[in-house]
C-alpha cells in the first residue's frame, strides 16, 4: 500500500513546478486524480467491462497544457498521451451566429450501374469537401470533384436542425459513463460493434467542437477497446506525422490518425476486403463568422 501512496504522491507533484495555462483544466485534473486514488485504495469498485486503470487515469488527467509536462509523459502509451494532450487544449468557443469550418480531401467508392450489362459495380470518387456548421445545425456543405473537369461543384444548404452539431456539454466526462451516454440515439446511433464505435468516436472528434474533458474521455474510451493497434510513426497522405489507431475484424479495418501535439484528427479510413473504402485527410478547421468564409479571411 505504501508503494501505491508513494506513486500517487509522485504523480501529484509532476505539475507543481510547471507553468499553468488553464486553471480550470488543472482543477479538473486534480479532481479526477483524487477519484482515481480512491479507486486504487479500494474505496470504490473497479469495472471489468473496460480496461481503464486508476494509474492510467491518473497519468492521463495530469496534463496542464504545457510542453514540459508532455515531455514528462512521453514514455507513456500513445493513447494515454493523446488523452493527456486533449485534456490540456483550450476550451472551445463558438459565438452565436458563427460557424465551425472544416475542409478535407476525400476518396471513396460509390455504387454505379453498368448500363450495358445491367450489373452494379463501384467507382472511386475523389473530392474536396468543405462544411460550415452552426450550433443550431444550419450551414453549408460544398463538394468540389478532383479533377475539376470530372464533375460539377455540389452545394447543400441546410436549415436549422438538418446538420449535426453534437453538443456533449450535459454528458458525463468519465469514460464509462460517457460511453453509456453516447451509445444513445442522437450521438453514435447505437453502433453494432467496436469498429462502428471507433468510427463514431472519430466523427465526434472530427465534427464536434468538444471541450477538453470530453475529448479526453473519448480517447480513454478508445484506449479501453480490445484489439486496438497503435502506430506511432505514421505519415498521412500529406506527409504529416501522426499516431494511427486501428481496429479490424478480418473483413474491415477502421483507422484514425491524430496529431501528437494537439490530438487533432488528421485522417481516417474505413477499408473493407471487398474493395470498398472511405478515406479522408483533414486540411483545415476553425470558427468563422459567415457561411463561405474560411479561416484567415479567404472566401469560397
Amino acid at each position: 500500500m505504501s508503494d501505491s501512496r508513494d506513486r500517487f504522491a509522485e504523480l501529484r507533484r509532476l505539475g507543481d513546478d510547471m507553468p499553468e495555462t488553464d486553471e480550470s483544466a488543472k482543477a479538473r485534473a486534480r479532481s479526477r486524480l483524487d477519484r482515481a486514488i480512491q479507486l486504487e485504495r479500494g474505496a470504490a469498485p473497479r469495472t471489468s467491462r473496460r480496461r481503464w486503470g486508476a494509474v492510467a487515469a491518473a497519468i492521463a488527467v495530469l496534463s496542464v497544457a504545457t510542453t514540459l509536462f508532455l515531455r514528462e509523459v512521453a514514455d507513456r502509451p500513445s493513447l494515454l498521451r493523446l488523452a493527456a494532450v486533449a485534456s490540456a487544449q483550450p476550451a472551445p468557443s463558438v459565438p452565436a451566429g458563427s460557424f465551425v469550418y472544416a475542409s478535407s480531401r476525400e476518396r471513396r467508392t460509390i455504387g454505379s450501374t453498368h448500363l450495358e450489362e445491367g450489373e452494379m459495380g463501384t467507382v472511386i470518387v475523389d473530392l474536396v469537401r468543405e462544411t460550415w456548421v452552426a450550433p443550431d445545425g444550419s450551414g453549408l456543405i460544398r463538394e468540389r470533384p478532383i479533377p475539376a473537369s470530372s464533375g460539377e461543384i455540389t452545394r447543400f444548404t441546410a436549415q436549422p436542425g438538418e446538420l449535426r452539431f453534437t453538443d456533449l456539454d450535459r454528458l458525463p466526462t468519465e469514460p464509462e459513463a460517457l460511453l453509456d451516454a453516447i451509445m444513445e440515439p442522437g450521438f453514435l446511433d447505437e453502433p453494432d460493434n467496436d469498429l462502428d464505435l471507433l468510427n463514431g468516436i472519430g466523427a465526434l472528434l472530427r465534427d464536434s467542437y468538444l471541450d477538453p474533458a470530453h475529448r479526453e474521455g473519448l480517447f480513454l474510451i478508445v484506449e479501453g477497446l480490445e484489439g486496438v493497434e497503435v502506430q506511432d510513426d505514421y505519415r498521412d497522405r500529406l506527409g504529416r506525422a501522426g499516431i494511427a489507431i486501428s481496429l479490424g475484424d478480418g473483413t474491415r479495418t477502421v483507422t484514425l490518425v491524430f496529431e501528437p501535439r494537439t490530438s487533432r484528427l488528421l485522417a481516417e479510413a474505413d477499408i473493407r476486403t471487398d474493395g470498398t473504402f472511405f478515406e479522408a485527410t483533414y486540411l483545415e478547421t476553425g470558427v468563422v463568422e459567415e457561411v463561405g468564409d474560411r479561416p484567415g479571411g479567404t472566401g469560397a
